[in-house]
């Protein structure tokens, strides 16, 4: 694990014009290693205990495989801001290795709708709701078992959807419609029952000791009888201590929306909005895409703000009015049929990031979007020929990249997206340098597939 070696008076005073530059050279096949340059006893001021004061490098100070950025701790909160290069010192990308799920075979390979996928290091589990059922295969793709069956009894489920393994082999499944956590020994069998709601869109996690840490929803009316929703994280189990619960922090932004009669109201297309994930233990990042920055919290507080620099991406005025046109046709599926737009603009330039995904052990990966392309056959006119037609041919599509994070905050590197690639949370899960994810092709055949992730000259991380 990359960690950070703070070097003080002596003959490290030679190099006081790099004083507080922290930057990573990646070798392959050697663990980077941060070095934090502090001015203390170099003929300057020194900084406060808790604050560790850097230079702002200059736009030619990175070499390929060089990290520069600033890590500044105050106050028990450090702030990395991603000034530029990254550890991986170049363009990664995820090579294919194994895929589950065919359009004709038998039933262990016929994915429907997915509910969940969790990766050990030598498992790949998946829920599907349409059966249900949750299914355990290997790395490379081969059937192993069935855990439980579809019921309301102990260890049974209706609609299985997140999971998760504890580090003794155990094994912790959501069923949404029963509001329970089924909980099964390593080898399958079902050992306990843990009652109570999860969100069933983020990962759980377990701690060494053994505790379950799950996502939680909160919905209850405002003064105004406006519906309030808060979200969070909590210890879930009948041993859960007392208070292990905790909000998030960072209010949510106000939505860019549009009034629909008798209906709540909708955001705007291509507006910010928060978005969080559950990443190691009792620890959430969050964020909402109006800039690129999001914080991590831990036990109800904040802990890390990482920032990158970032240049906002315009929407071709043609992409807008299609997708306002778009709009128009899905609300008038709900409301009458001669609803206009009522309300904000569509913004003229694409959020930072719309979606936040985390590994158990602090890894980030924040979904961006960049240019888009227009198809050369599409549904011009989503108004006259409906939402439906309109998603089935679209008329434009963004490309989608991805920047992955350590967890001290600091960019790894980007890739573009694999074609069909799920970045939702419960979609996506990461183990090393191994990656599953759900993926959907042209034909809506439904895939898990685990690709190995390969960076800049062939070297995998």
């Amino acid at each position: 694990m990359p960690h950070t070696r703070v070097l003080k008076k002596g003959k490290q005073c030679d190099l006081q014009l790099l004083a507080a530059r922290v930057s990573i050279l990646r070798c392959p096949l050697i663990v980077p290693v941060a070095i934090v340059l502090a001015s203390a006893g170099c003929g300057r001021p020194s900084a406060p205990d808790n604050l560790v004061a850097e230079r702002q490098p200059g736009p030619d100070d990175v070499a390929v495989g060089e990290w520069v950025g600033t890590m500044v701790t105050d106050a028990g909160i450090t702030t990395v801001v991603n000034e530029s290069g990254s550890l991986w010192g170049g363009a990664a990308e995820l090579v294919e290795e194994a895929s589950i799920g065919v359009s004709a075979g038998t039933s262990e390979y016929m994915l429907g709708l997915i509910g969940g996928i969790h990766l050990t290091e030598d498992r790949i589990y998946v829920t599907d709701t349409s059966v249900p059922t949750l299914r355990v295969y290997d790395h490379d793709g081969r059937f192993i078992e069935t855990i439980g069956r579809p019921g309301q009894g102990p260890g049974e489920y209706t609609t299985p959807t997140t999971v998760t393994t504890a580090p003794d082999g155990r094994i912790f499944l959501y069923d949404m419609n029963s509001h329970r956590v089924n909980v099964y020994s390593p080898t399958g069998e079902s050992i306990d029952t843990y009652p109570g709601r999860v969100t069933c869109c983020l990962a759980m996690r377990v701690d060494d000791s053994g505790r379950l840490w799950a996502p939680f929803q909160r919905v209850s009316l405002g003064a105004g009888r406006e519906i309030e929703q808060r979200y969070g994280i909590r210890e879930l189990g009948p041993d859960a201590a007392p208070g292990s619960s905790w909000e998030l922090l960072e209010p949510a932004p106000d939505d860019i929306q549009v009034q629909i009669p008798s209906r709540r109201p909708k955001r705007v297309p291509f507006s910010p909005t928060r978005v969080w994930a559950v990443a190691e233990p009792a620890t959430v990042v969050v964020g909402t895409g109006a800039e690129y920055q999001y914080s991590v919290q831990r036990e109800g507080r904040i802990v890390r703000i990482v920032k990158k620099s970032w240049e906002p991406v315009a929407i071709r005025e043609e992409h807008i009015s299609w997708a306002r046109d778009l709009f128009i046709a899905s609300v008038r599926q709900v409301a009458p049929a001669d609803w206009e737009w009522d309300g904000a603009e569509m913004p003229p330039t694409q959020p930072a990031f719309t979606t936040l995904a985390a590994t158990a052990t602090g890894e980030v990966w924040v979904r961006r979007p960049g240019d888009s392309t227009r198809a050369a056959e599409c549904s011009e006119d989503p108004i006259r020929d409906g939402s439906a037609e309109a998603r089935r041919r679209p008329c434009w599509s963004t490309e989608w990249f991805l920047d992955v994070f350590d967890a001290e905050g600091r960019l790894m590197g980007s890739l573009v997206m694999p074609k069909g690639f799920s970045s939702i949370p419960r979609y996506l899960d990461a183990l090393g340098d191994n990656v599953v994810s759900l993926v959907e092709d042209d034909a809506g055949t439904i895939m898990v597939k685990r690709y190995r992730l390969v960076g800049a000259g062939g070297v995998g991380f």
